[in-house]
């Protein structure tokens, strides 16, 4: 074992040499995936003609227009080195785009697969680190891996570079050039920042594990497609669907390890600042295990480790993008640590944390894992596994339907309220309260700027005016909640998903509101329909409608002090003509229901004939309103609705079809009559 005092090395020499590396961040033993040839028993000439003949076998492929991979060793680690070095200088000027590829191996890690222990890849590390200095005219690369992922960044892979193989015919490298121009487009804009590459060691139980940027996924990728495609009939079709199948990957789903050490990180990784001990380590290495053994990927994506969270532009695009992400990924791997068996998911913490919502709802194909990274069913998808649904259901109150979207082809979440979605949060927590709001975007298609420290009520608030500015379809199902907690821009607006607890889950709005809503400097602007009401605990034996039309609703109100008395649960009297009387206000209070639900234009108003509305309460000697008269929101414990009815019996709500609402259509100039006033406000 390595003194990691005295920094000396001991060999032992046997049927393989086997080499640990001095460094302060690696412990145990590393293995070497090849064994070292340099050796004092070598002669100095036996040496010379082993370079001389590596130097052959790596100079004659690259004039023949093939990009070696120089797994000839040479005589010893810097023989090997000036292999390397001379490698990739050559092929920045005979093949540029392969020039990211230079320092091979810095970024990777080598693991042994039975679980037995953990170790670094034996590829030179430290030498590399320290005497590795490339120059070309694309790529600096530098000491260490922030200066190699930097350059790498700096050089923008183009399809352009990519090498054709010489034996094709000119359709075939057409072809060949289109599909990597399309996996240029992929990799670059869809595929993550970064991604884990594992593969196993020739036929060992050594995994090697590397984490690349988009530029070496692209080079990865282009020859994993270019030998596919020259495996096929150029006339195929199915040669379509190569890069779909090159650029599968898994990515895990888990809640982060709240120990002291906690998870690995990027700039762990980078630095190799941790004991291989370390349990975010073996959690990295199970989840690379289990995508490769048992679903045959070879690529894969963990927040903990690629994500660099010191660059805020990159913390920016992933936290956008990730809902994305785990929406193309080809499996979702989901840990439960607190889980054995599927009968124990229902209480684990995995349920109850934000971010994983989304990645419960965006994967297609979704697999459980358990404490002991045994996979919790035989099922294909989990997704459609009947217990666990019915733990789901259970821990969440997300139904089969609602968890699949099966039946629609659009984007899943979608066809689902708004309000609804807001209740699977409603009992999600996380560490930073901005995350409340971040961690929905993916779910509601939206996207805006991240900023931690703006505090969880303004960036919620900030994410419902973007569901507002971008949803058409039933986008008035937003104010589908009820509390007494609302945002200080606007009272139809709640500062929490919490106030989405009670919505009302039969409530009926139209798909398109009558105008746009605007948000403004002073409130959301809306255009509503106005009916006076007044308190009553009594329900008269007849009514006196100011018009036509006369109702009665049941408003339960928040258990608070309002004035002098508590409010609870009154009847309402609405529309009724003694509401108009001032009279019967106290101090010039007055009540009115506005009610949101309502379409229609200059011609025809379509009156709701079920009423989705918020109380308010003013003061006015007037009876009509303005879009500024000064008015308070009446909490109420739950959402208000209420039915409106004619005296007329003649007079009954039309539908255009059986999904529509009945409402009545009234003239503007009609109205007033009835009681109704309509108005754009600032609520």
């Amino acid at each position: 074992m390595m003194d990691r005092t005295s920094g000396s090395k001991k060999v032992h020499r046997a049927d393989k040499t086997h080499q640990h590396i001095n460094s302060a961040y690696s412990t145990g033993e590393v293995k070497s995936d090849a064994p070292l040839k340099g050796s004092a028993k070598i002669m100095p000439d036996a040496k010379a003609q082993i370079l001389l003949n590596s130097l052959r076998n790596l100079i004659f492929p690259l004039i023949q227009n093939v990009v070696p991979t120089a797994n000839d060793k040479a005589c010893g680690p810097e023989a090997e080195l000036f292999l390397v070095a001379l490698q990739n200088y050559i092929v920045s000027i005979v093949h540029p785009q392969t020039a990211q590829n230079a320092v091979a191996g810095l970024s990777e890690k080598v693991v042994n697969l039975d679980g037995t222990y953990y170790s670094l890849s034996s590829m030179y590390i430290k030498v590399f680190k320290s005497k590795i200095e490339l120059d070309s005219p694309q790529v600096h690369l530098k000491k260490d891996e922030v200066g190699r992922e930097n350059a790498l960044k700096a050089v923008e892979v183009t399809e352009s570079n990519m090498v054709i193989p010489r034996h094709i015919n000119d359709e075939q490298s057409i072809g060949l050039q289109s599909l990597l121009t399309d996996l240029h487009e992929r990799v670059f804009n869809r595929l993550p920042i970064r991604l884990l590459y594992f593969k196993k060691q020739d036929d060992s139980n050594l995994l090697k594990i590397s984490l690349l940027y988009r530029s070496e996924i692209y080079s990865t990728l282009t020859e994993a497609l270019t030998r596919r495609y020259m495996c096929m009939p150029w006339n195929d079709p199915d040669r379509l669907w190569l890069i779909d199948s090159v650029t599968r990957y898994a990515i895990l789903s888990h809640t982060w390890l709240r120990s002291d050490s906690g998870e690995i990180t990027y700039d762990l990784w980078r630095k190799r600042d941790f004991d291989l001990l370390h349990p975010g380590y073996r959690k990295l290495v199970q989840f690379s295990r289990a995508a490769l053994e048992d679903h045959g990927m070879s690529l894969g994506w963990m927040d903990t480790v690629c994500i660099d969270k010191s660059s805020s532009s990159e913390l920016d695009e992933s936290i956008r993008s990730m809902y994305k992400w785990y929406e193309d990924g080809s499996i979702c791997i989901t840990y439960l640590a607190e889980s054995a068996s599927v009968a124990e998911m229902a209480n684990d913490l995995w349920f109850t944390r934000g971010w994983t919502l989304q990645e419960l709802l965006a994967p297609c194909t979704l697999k459980f894992y358990d404490c002991n990274w045994n996979q919790l069913t035989s099922s294909f998808n989990d997704k459609h596994h009947e217990g666990v649904l019915e733990q789901i259901k259970l821990a969440t109150s997300i139904t089969e339907e609602e968890l699949t979207g099966y039946k629609y082809p659009t984007r899943k979440t979608s066809i689902h309220p708004i309000s609804r979605r807001m209740q699977w949060a409603a009992k999600h927590r996380v560490t930073r309260g901005e995350d409340t709001a971040y961690s929905l975007m993916g779910i509601f298609n939206v996207s805006m700027s991240i900023a931690y420290g703006e505090g969880e009520n303004n960036a919620f608030v900030r994410l419902i005016k973007e569901i507002i500015n971008t949803t058409k379809d039933g986008v008035l199902d937003i104010f589908n909640w009820a509390g007494t907690y609302h945002s200080t821009s606007s009272f139809l607006l709640p500062s929490n998903p919490q106030a989405y607890l009670q919505r009302d889950e039969n409530l009926n709005v139209p798909d398109i509101p009558m105008e746009p809503l605007i948000v403004t400097h002073l409130g959301l602007r809306v255009p509503v329909l106005i009916f006076p009401f007044i308190e009553t605990n009594i329900r008269p034996a007849e009514f006196a409608p100011k018009g036509d039309f006369f109702g009665m609703g049941t408003i339960r109100f928040a258990e608070e002090q309002w004035g002098s008395y508590p409010l609870t649960m009154r009847n309402c009297l609405i529309l009724d003509a003694s509401a108009f009387d001032s009279k019967n206000s106290f101090n010039e209070r007055r009540y009115a229901l506005i009610v949101l639900n309502c379409t229609g234009d200059e011609r025809i108003i379509n009156v709701p004939r079920q009423c989705f509305a918020i109380a308010i309460e003013y003061y006015n000697t007037e009876v009509l309103m303005s879009p500024l008269t000064a008015k308070y929101k009446v909490h109420t414990s739950h959402p208000i609705t209420f039915q409106i009815q004619s005296k007329n019996s003649a007079m009954v709500p039309v539908q255009r079809d059986i999904w529509d609402a009945p409402v009545y259509h009234l003239k503007p100039s009609e109205l007033q009559q009835h009681g109704i006033q309509f108005l754009s406000m600032y609520l």
